[in-house]
């Protein structure tokens, strides 16, 4: 339609509705291509906001997990200190109950790495981080990476010295009647035909053990590093948590 009215002024010299002709093209085309752009971008914009929600409630989780399992390993650490200072006679002698939740939490028990941050790494493993269009927001998940490395690190450090060193060193010189006993945290693995009391063998010659001693003061030593490093990475989180929910509020004003 266009092309014959051209045509046609053409024709007859009409240049002034050449011009028009040509605007109205120029103007048409202009306009479909910032429309295509705007719905492309809109749809951009959708797809971060459902992977962000996503994100959020996968850090959420992630640092929910942390913080219980950081917590469990700051009583391990209290416990710790306990033995240590029965060592060292500067505590009176503690009931064998108490001796057995200061070895099972400070000695026997050792945290693991509750990760829940599927939406990122599917991003990451399938080339689509460039959905999360904020560049700093992207920046700091890959940092964040280097964080969990670190605690990962650490804790595959505790898990090594309690199943191949501590362990060990327990079921040789410690009466595990008043380990497997114990009810402790909300959704406790406990042998509940076992008397911690009964047929219990002595073992007091632990805490003139020098190698017990060592034991103590060395998971002492990772246990704080863990805790300094998870403790970080919980900033870590916090941090990337309220930068998304940033680029979330604009959203919710929307609608």
């Amino acid at each position: 339609m266009i092309l014959r009215r051209v045509i046609a002024h053409f024709r007859k010299q009409e240049w002034t509705a050449i011009a028009l002709d040509f605007l109205i093209v120029v103007i048409g085309v202009f306009v479909g291509l910032q429309v295509s752009n705007w719905n492309e971008t809109a749809n951009d914009r959708r797809q971060e906001q459902a992977v962000l929600q996503a994100m959020l409630e996968d850090i959420a989780a992630t640092s929910r997990g942390m913080q219980e399992f950081l917590d469990i390993n700051i009583a391990g650490s209290e416990s710790l200190k306990a033995l240590a200072e029965h060592i060292d006679d500067r505590t009176n002698p503690p009931p064998l109950a108490e001796i057995d939740t200061h070895v099972f939490r400070g000695i026997y028990q050792y945290p693991s790495l509750n990760l829940s941050m599927a939406t990122y790494e599917e991003l990451k493993n399938t080339g689509k981080l460039d959905l999360v269009l904020d560049q700093d927001l992207r920046k700091r998940l890959q940092l964040l990476e280097g964080a969990i490395g670190v605690v990962r690190s650490d804790t595959d450090q505790l898990e090594s010295l309690t199943l191949n060193t501590t362990d060990k060193y327990l079921l040789e010189n410690y009466d595990f009647r008043g380990l497997v006993s114990l009810r402790i945290g909300e959704t406790p693995a406990y042998v509940d035909w076992v008397d911690p009391e009964e047929n219990r063998i002595d073992i007091s010659g632990i805490f003139d053990d020098p190698y017990f001693m060592n034991l103590v003061l060395l998971r002492a030593r990772l246990n704080s590093a863990y805790q300094r490093d998870t403790n970080r990475l919980l900033v870590e989180l916090a941090d990337i948590e309220a930068l998304i929910k940033s680029k979330l509020k604009p959203e919710g004003r929307q609608q």
